[in-house]
């Protein structure tokens, strides 16, 4: 057992923090903060793009639906049951900026070297486009930024891009059309 692992409980919150930054942190020390580190630093164990299956594990396994839409957005979920239900999970309770940063574009991918599109299926991006975004009341201020996103999202549908193509806003339609002939390109 390393003097790490056994001095973390006398750790002040920052450096447990910066530890659940660190890329090369061991599992166990991982696990250690997931099972019992503050909630900051669970988002950032979350966030680190070299976490551990178990430690993944024991975050999925937590209450925390925030962490679990980090999860999602840092790629280290790729399971689409998973995602859907985390999703749903999210759906009514969050903003819809923390939605779409979780289950359209990561925002923040810049500090790790992956996809910045998270591994969200077809049905999600088509419950937000409907739901999130052009529902009456709904958030539509957010459309014009994140319809881009959208279409440029490797799991957008054909149904998607359709819808998109017919909404009245004109950025919105111009980002379905543009999906469709990405999706076009890519069936030849």
């Amino acid at each position: 057992m390393s003097r790490l692992l056994l001095n973390l409980p006398r750790m002040t919150n920052t450096e447990k923090n910066n530890l659940a930054k660190n890329e090369y942190c061991d599992d166990d020390i991982q696990i250690w903060i997931a099972k019992n580190g503050n909630i900051q630093a669970r988002y950032y164990l979350a966030e680190n793009p070299a976490i551990s299956e178990e430690a993944k594990e024991v975050l999925l396994d937590g209450r925390s639906n925030i962490v679990k839409g980090i999860l999602v957005s840092n790629g280290a979920i790729r399971d689409t049951a998973l995602v859907k239900e985390i999703y749903n999970a999210l759906a009514k309770r969050s903003s819809t900026w923390r939605i779409m940063h979780f289950f359209v574009k990561n925002l923040y991918c810049y500090r790790r070297g992956g996809s910045i599109f998270p591994a969200s299926p077809s049905e999600v991006l088509e419950d937000i486009f409907e739901n999130r975004l052009t529902r009456p009341g709904g958030d539509n201020h957010y459309i014009k930024f994140w319809s881009e996103a959208l279409s440029k999202h490797p799991n957008c549908s054909t149904r998607l891009a359709i819808m998109m193509s017919q909404h009245p806003e004109s950025r919105v339609k111009q980002s379905g059309f543009q999906a469709l002939v990405r999706l076009e390109k890519e069936d030849k």
